[in-house]
């Protein structure tokens, strides 16, 4: 019973903190395996742009002695995906994302995939999914809101 006690206090202590304040968030992504020109251009500032739309999202939460989130993209993977995609629903965007809050217990690793179907709800009103494809803006900011939206949810879990 103790030890249920105490597990329990645990993991919600560390649920709590990372709910906290964060400090940083850096992104990582090596675009140059990218061979689509057209995606290629589009995507080339996908670090600074997915730092930028979390950091949105998290404007309130800002402060120092909080959480910082490190997101490696999985280069090879995205390359795959942007220059062997049929459709924008075949693509996909992966990365490691690590959340490490301060205190004992608070860091949470995992892997993070986004699919060009999850992308739709993202899509404004009146997008002819048809005429997109993986190196239109419309495509690009839609699985980048999907990718945001899920990091900044683990905060608040």
């Amino acid at each position: 019973m103790k030890r249920l006690t105490l597990t329990t206090a645990a993991v919600l202590f560390a649920t709590s903190a990372l709910a906290s304040n964060v400090q940083s968030v850096e992104v990582e992504a090596d675009l140059t395996a990218v061979e689509n020109t057209e995606a290629a251009s589009v995507w080339k500032d996908l670090s600074s742009d997915l730092e930028t739309e979390i950091a949105e999202r998290l404007v309130s939460k800002i402060g120092e002695d909080g959480a910082s989130i490190e997101i490696e993209i999985d280069s090879v993977e995205l390359a795959n995906s942007l220059s062997q995609a049929m459709g924008v629903a075949d693509s996909k965007l992966v990365g490691d994302v690590e959340i490490d809050a301060p205190g004992l217990f608070n860091k949470v690793d995992y892997t993070l995939t986004v699919s060009g179907e999850q992308a739709v709800a993202y899509y404004p009103d009146g997008t002819q999914v048809a005429d997109l494809t993986v190196g239109s803006e419309v495509y690009y900011n839609a699985m980048l809101d999907a990718f945001a939206d899920n990091v900044v949810s683990k905060l608040d879990d």
